[in-house]
Parts: C-alpha cells; structure tokens; sequence
C-alpha cells in the first residue's frame, strides 16, 4: 500500500476556513473492496506574544471508509477532507498509515488558515482608470518624475496641464477598506452593505473630510459608510511609546479574534490588509499586487510594519 498523500503536503500553504484533502491509495484486491485511511491528527498552534508562550490544542478528525473507485482504476483512492477550525490560525497536520511500507507511511505539513475576503487590488479593470477623490498633478502617469498632488481646482491648473490621479495610483488605502467591510458583509450578520473600490470612492468624495488634501484616506469614515463597523483610534503608529511589537501583537490579537487589520508599511506608505498568522508572519490581501509570493508578509523585514488601522464590529 502507498502512503499517504497531502493535497498541501509542500510547505505552508493558505487556506480560506476551506477543507483540506488527504489522501491514500493502493492495488485494489478486487472492484468491490473498501478500506479506510487511519490515524489522521492536526493540531492549532496559537502564539501567545504577551507571555511568550506556544499553546497546543489537538482537532478530533473523523476516520473515512470509501469504495473501490473501479475494477478499471489503476490505484484505490481514499479521502477524507478536514475542517481544521474558524480560527485564522497556524495548523499543524499529520496522516498515518500503519499497512505502509516505513518510507512513505507518514505525511505531515502546515497549513495556515486566514479569514475569507474578496481580495480587491486597485488595479482592477473595472475601476483602476476611476477618478481617485478629486486629486490631480502636474506631471502625468508614467512620467518617472515625483508627481505633486493638488485638489483639481488648484490655481497651479491654470498654467499647467491637470492629470487626474487614480484608484490604480492612489487607492491602496481605499482597496484594503473596501475588503475589510466585505469581510464584514460576508462573515457577521451585521447590516453592512457589500461595496467595491470604485463606489467606496464614489461615497467619500460626497462626505467632507473622508479624504485628506493630499489624498489620504480618514479610515474613520468607514462609520458613515455603516455604524456597524467601529474604527479604533489606540495603537496607531509606531511612536516613543509604542514599539513595532506592540503593533504585531494587537494586530495578531484581533486577527485571532476574527477583526482583519490594515496595516501601513514601510513601501512608499503603502496599505495592505492582513487577514491571518502564519508563523512570525501575516497572511495579507495586499491591493498592489497579484504576486501570490506576497501573500504572506513580514513585519519585521525589508518593508517593515510602521502603523496598524484596527476596527471591530458595533456591539
């Protein structure tokens, strides 16, 4: 009998609160045999960052017996799909088969779990050409050159040439909101109504002070948007008296507690929203790239984590 076979048996993998196969086979001694794949473990592990702590906490996993696919196949295949958990946590898995041959009888990997969300980027086609606010410059895309930010009704515009600045430049900030409050949507029974980039821009530009004169989006503004998401104020950037890890533990904190949170790093002040825990590192949706490489991010590292954008639903 061949061992057992993990469908995310290289490395960390991701997963969306989504099942996970394992998987065994072997020469069927006949078309109408069954057999079972034994002695299938996995394990959270939650960091506790505050007492410097690993904790343990064994899954129960249900044994599966299945039929002989045919007497045509090659090789029986048995599966048994785990639901490790709603926590976006770290999950360790380990199948065991006792009838294998000692090289190929135990699979073991680790699977990180995040908390489900649409993933928008701001390069979007269906809005990455939008009007940004109503922010212009001098200079246009592409340029190479720094290009200023002006309201577009600036005097600078009676000289010079307006360019309209985008959601593909500017809407890093917007794009992380707009799937956090889908994640909302999606995963509490809250009156939030489900939005995009495009109409979450559309909605701020027609509320004073949602965006700065530069750009930047007030995050409290998302409480226009609906009461029942909360933007808090505490633990915002790194200062004298908050550190880099002081803002990875709150982060992670809410994270477990199912509340993603944007996170402003150290890359042109850019915004990404980080949606689970891996190890030392965040599972993140990052709006400015498809590079699956970067789904998870390292607050600690070349673009290192300098403020945290924390929220939480209304009691």
């Amino acid at each position: 009998m061949a061992g057992p076979v993990g469908e995310f048996d290289s490395g960390i993998r991701v997963s969306e609160r989504s099942p996970l196969r394992i998987s065994a086979s072997r020469m069927p001694k006949s078309a109408s045999e069954r057999f079972c794949l034994p002695n299938i473990t996995a394990t959270r592990f939650i960091f506790d960052f505050y007492n410097r702590k690993r904790s343990v906490h064994p899954l129960t996993i249900k044994q599966i017996v299945l039929p002989a696919r045919n007497k045509e196949s090659f090789m029986n295949l048995a599966d048994v799909q785990l639901r490790l958990g709603d926590i976006p946590a770290e999950y360790g898995v380990m199948a065991t088969c006792p009838d294998c041959i000692p090289s190929a009888s135990t699979v073991t990997f680790k699977c990180c779990g995040k908390l489900k969300n649409d993933d928008f980027k701001q390069f979007d086609s269906r809005w990455k050409s939008e009007h940004y606010d109503n922010l212009c410059s001098s200079e246009p895309a592409n340029s190479g050159r720094y290009r200023p930010v002006y309201n577009c009704s600036h005097p600078v515009f009676q000289t010079k040439t307006k360019y309209k600045f985008s959601i593909g430049a500017k809407g890093c900030a917007l794009t992380a909101l707009a799937t956090l409050i889908n994640h909302y949507n999606d995963a509490y029974n809250l009156p939030v109504s489900s939005t995009t980039p495009k109409d979450l821009n559309t909605f701020f530009k027609g509320k004073a002070g949602c965006y700065t004169d530069t750009g930047g989006l007030y995050f409290g503004c998302v409480e226009e948007y609906s009461e029942s998401i909360k933007y808090q104020t505490e633990y915002f950037n790194i200062t004298k008296k908050i550190t880099r890890n002081d803002l990875i533990i709150r982060a992670t904190q809410d994270i477990l507690d199912g509340y993603p949170v944007i996170l402003f790093i150290s890359n042109s002040s850019h915004f990404i929203l980080a949606i689970g825990k891996c190890g030392d590192k965040f599972i993140v949706s990052d709006p400015g790239t498809s590079n699956l490489k970067k789904v998870l991010y390292d607050p600690r590292g070349s673009r290192a984590l300098k403020g945290i954008r924390r929220f939480k639903y209304a009691d």
